[in-house]
């Protein structure tokens, strides 16, 4: 009895054991089963990697092949250096447009040059129009000053006129009521010809169409007389250099 159990046990301790190591049998190969699968999925997934990229330069070949077939001989057999110079054409006009600090500041003196200038020459402007304008308005003043007293003395004319008609009239030059007339049309003229007015009553001179009105003719004057003034029925006025009224004469035929 002792010796079938002791048999029995022996037995069943071998079949523990062939069980643990067909376990350890399985779990050695499970790792390289896996690392079998993974080395396949790489290997597909290589494969895979390696149609596309066959598959790009087959497009990439069929392209330029598509592209030679449409350029002309002297294209295609000059494409690629113009292709080089387009290429060193883009880099130049790069190097071009990066400006220097240096020409930087050069380009921005010069603009400040410009508009220093352009400053400058509006101030002149300026200047001048202030200058022109600061004449003209010393002119005016003069000229005011000057002839200011022409509306008085074209008013006052026709009262000396009667003075001296009053004058001619044949009074007594004694009476002193004449010479009180005489006295007041005296101080008249000195008043006008203080204020730079002067007569025209001057005869036997040129005729002068500027500063004389011919009414009438006088005949039977000698050769040298012709032409000349022979009386003055209405004395004439200047302010200076301007006529304030034409004297009103005869001239001898």
């Amino acid at each position: 009895m002792k010796h079938m159990m002791a048999g029995t046990t022996s037995g069943e301790v071998a079949k523990v054991k062939e069980e643990e190591k067909d376990e350890m049998t399985q779990k050695e190969a499970r790792p390289i089963n896996e690392t079998h699968k993974q080395h396949a999925g790489e290997e597909v997934l290589q494969d895979e990697l390696l149609q596309e990229e066959q598959e790009m330069l087959q497009e990439e070949m069929l392209k330029e092949q598509s592209v030679e077939e449409k350029m002309s001989p002297d294209q295609a057999q000059h494409g690629e250096p113009k292709a080089h110079e387009h290429e060193a054409g883009e880099k130049e006009a790069q190097a071009g447009d990066a400006i220097s600090p240096c020409q930087a500041l050069e380009k921005t003196v010069e603009r400040l040059k410009e508009e220093l200038a352009q400053e400058r020459e509006r101030t002149l402007r300026a200047l001048a129009d202030h200058e022109n304008y600061r004449r003209r308005m010393q002119r005016e003043l003069d000229n005011a000053a000057r002839y200011g007293v022409r509306p008085l003395a074209e008013k006052l004319l026709p009262a000396i006129d009667n003075f001296e008609r009053a004058l001619l009239s044949g009074a007594d030059k004694e009476d002193a009521f004449y010479q009180g007339v005489a006295m007041i049309h005296r101080q008249l003229v000195e008043a006008l010809e203080a204020s730079g007015i002067t007569e025209i009553a001057e005869i036997h001179v040129p005729f002068d169409p500027s500063v004389h009105q011919a009414v009438g003719m006088v005949e039977g004057a000698s050769p040298e007389r012709s032409g000349q003034v022979a009386e003055v029925l209405q004395k004439g006025y200047l302010l200076h250099d301007r006529l304030i009224r034409p004297a009103m004469v005869k001239v001898y035929a």
